[in-house]
């Protein structure tokens, strides 16, 4: 299984490289993007500049030296609808993208996923978490519309993944594995990434109260309640790793586009260590190894692990 983690700039490369990365994604806005809709239209859903490549020197100058480690850089444009006058300027974009040599696009949207296959800009093109694949038939559904490679869900269990993964053996697979959990789904939320301080929507405490609570009434005010307590961004799948191998996913996505280095490194080296645990020809004892795993969650995030941040807490003990 590959490691895919975001970069901001081109000082982060070379300690992100060394730490085992393999394939790399990042945001860019160009200038006339920019100049038209400001940071709030970010085609790539983030609306602060931390969380994008600054320049179009820069942008190449990273494709460059990740291609020089013969590693593969993936440009995000994940926003969920562009508009028909956004068009012209995004075929200016993948105009300039195709002559730096950008290897992919990470998409959410049908409309710029057909705009691109009639352009022919033969660009390969991975389907965003955000399209919200949740089951075997949507897979195969994109996989006819051209799509080789799918960003799997949040919300989905082991049991889920691997039916969609072994129903479609001819697209790759990728999942999250560390940073962030929408409490949403994510494909259907409609709150944007825009505040300031990065408090967003979901995260903020709400006062709720019924006229006549119902059983579900009541659970959706605690867990609500439980959320905006509760630091989205100490999200982990870790203990996970064991199965996703064995059902096949391809690659493990580390969120964090506009994180500190630091954090995105103690990311790549905690997958890292573990997946050399599992290439080892020692088998590995289950229950030893979700210990390291929590380990390496408390390594990141600097506290114990909890249920309602894991990706799979089917496997929490």
């Amino acid at each position: 299984m590959k490691i895919l983690a975001p970069v901001d700039s081109i000082n982060e490369l070379d300690g992100l490289i060394s730490a085992g990365v393999d394939e790399f994604y990042g945001g860019f806005i160009p200038y006339n993007w920019f100049r038209e809709y400001g940071a709030e239209g970010s085609p790539n859903r983030r609306n602060f500049m931390s969380a994008q490549i600054k320049s179009e020197n820069e942008f190449s100058q990273i494709i460059e030296k990740i291609h020089s480690h013969n590693k593969l850089f993936y440009l995000t444009l994940n926003q969920k609808l562009f508009n028909a006058d956004q068009y012209p300027l995004m075929d200016n974009l993948m105009k300039y993208i195709k002559s730096v040599h950008v290897d992919g696009l990470i998409v959410a949207d049908l409309g710029l996923s057909l705009f691109l296959k009639k352009g022919n800009y033969n660009i390969p093109v991975i389907l965003s978490t955000l399209a919200q694949v949740m089951n075997a038939r949507s897979a195969k559904f994109y996989g006819e519309m051209g799509f080789k490679r799918i960003v799997l869900s949040r919300d989905l269990s082991l049991k889920e993944t691997e039916n969609i993964v072994k129903s479609n053996p001819s697209i790759a697979f990728e999942t999250l594995m560390l940073i962030g959990k929408c409490f949403n789904l994510e494909g259907f939320c409609t709150y944007e990434h825009c505040n300031p301080n990065r408090v967003w929507p979901c995260n903020q405490e709400y006062k709720i109260s019924f006229d006549k609570k119902s059983n579900l009434e009541n659970e959706v005010a605690r867990q609500i309640k439980v959320y905006s307590q509760t630091n989205r961004t100490d999200a982990c799948g870790l203990c996970s790793l064991i199965q996703l191998k064995k059902i096949g996913i391809k690659s493990l996505k580390i969120v964090g586009r506009g994180a500190t280095l630091e954090r995105k490194i103690q990311s790549v080296e905690s997958i890292k260590s573990l997946l050399n645990l599992i290439k080892s020809k020692t088998p590995v004892d289950n229950e030893l190894f979700y210990v390291q795993a929590r380990e390496k969650y408390e390594y990141i995030f600097k506290h114990g692990c909890a249920k309602v941040n894991c990706y799979f807490p089917e496997l929490t003990i």
